[in-house]
């Protein structure tokens, strides 16, 4: 099923890109404010919060978490508790917990499971506050489920006997730094919300054990190689390391590579050795690599606003600019900053990553 849901996506990509060729993109009047707001509310369709109104209209639960606390301090607290009491309902029904929930209520994984799909919700319920009452005993038997299939209990960490969909779904990796990333954040939400979670062990302190160099945390613990934005974004978005320091250090490092030139933020100059590309990568070439990509600069923006870092606003005015130059918030780009596309592919727009910025810039007027 998932398989068959995953070309009918596809299919809808190709077609919206080959619409984007004939008329353009879509381009909203008025102000940031205005802009980010009928994008915000586009991507309502009266259930939940899709990704974008775009191509990606659909239900994404790493992506929703991400823009959660922004939606919340927006003023869009009903919508976002629709959203998660949808998505738990439909989660239930299926007796699983995915990346995707599609257009027809069709729960979807791509192309398998994701590590952070369970730990994101409980992110997004805690915020939310929604009331997991009657829902308690599912997300229990959830994360017994995510302890059996993802943790290696001889080592604590993200077992790497398998490999897991993530936030680079185009690449398979095994326990990689972003997946032990959200193993912490789920052993931290679930304590917090009160649920069974049977690690015992301090994960933020073995990833800082095995990931971090001294000058950033590496993607793979066995293997170092390039520096990886993803692995030092979430590291700190994840709460597994709080130093301010540390964080500094990143940025410098950031710079030094480029990454956030001309827009924040590029994944890597080049993937690690040990990643292998899904066959379906090959449709977007450079998809998730060199290319600019909007959640992962928005995110890297929450953390230069919550660590007071000095380039927060000069980063800031780079997205705001984008944003009244496209009239629109674009999700990818390619290393020259225009929007990404290959023969396959056209980058999505209306992104519902824009509460991000919008939550960022209005609560520092």
């Amino acid at each position: 099923m998932d398989l068959f849901i995953q070309l009918n996506e596809g299919l809808r990509f190709f077609r919206r890109k080959r619409h984007v060729q004939r008329f353009g993109l879509s381009r909203y009047e008025g102000s940031l404010e205005e802009i980010a707001r009928n994008i915000i509310d586009d991507a309502w369709n009266g259930k939940c919060f899709m990704v974008s109104s775009g191509h990606f209209q659909t239900f994404y639960i790493r992506d929703f978490t991400w823009c959660v606390r922004h939606l919340m301090a927006l003023g869009y607290e009903k919508k976002v508790r629709a959203s998660l009491r949808y998505a738990l309902s439909r989660y239930e029904q299926a007796d699983r917990i995915t990346v995707a929930i599609d257009m027809k209520d069709r729960v979807f994984d791509f192309p398998k499971l994701a590590v952070d799909s369970l730990p994101n919700l409980l992110r997004s319920l805690k915020i939310a506050g929604v009331d997991i009452a009657k829902s308690r005993g599912f997300l229990n038997r959830m994360i017994a489920r995510f302890e059996h299939d993802v943790v290696d209990p001889k080592t604590g960490l993200v077992t790497r006997h398998k490999t897991f969909s993530s936030i680079r779904d185009h690449y398979l990796r095994t326990s990689c730094c972003y997946d032990n990333c959200m193993l912490a954040m789920l052993k931290r939400e679930a304590d917090e919300l009160g649920l069974q979670c049977t690690i015992k062990e301090d994960i933020g302190e073995l990833i800082r054990k095995h990931y971090f160099n001294g000058q950033y945390f590496e993607d793979d613990r066995n293997v170092p190689g390039p520096f990886q934005s993803d692995a030092n974004i979430f590291a700190f978005w994840a709460g597994v390391d709080t130093n301010p320091g540390r964080f500094f250090g990143v940025v410098e490092v950031i710079d030094e590579f480029g990454l956030a030139t001309p827009l924040p933020l590029s994944y890597s100059k080049e993937m690690h050795s040990t990643a292998k590309k899904h066959i379906l990568s090959y449709l977007a070439e450079g998809y998730e690599d060199k290319a600019i990509w909007t959640h992962l600069g928005s995110l890297y923006l929450e953390l230069l606003h919550d660590f007071s870092h000095k380039d927060f606003e000069r980063m800031a005015q780079l997205y705001k600019g984008m944003v009244l130059e496209h009239q629109n918030f674009l999700e990818v780009f390619d290393a020259q900053g225009k929007p990404f596309s290959s023969p396959w592919y056209y980058t999505d727009e209306k992104m519902l990553w824009v509460a991000i910025l919008l939550g960022l810039t209005t609560s520092t007027r």
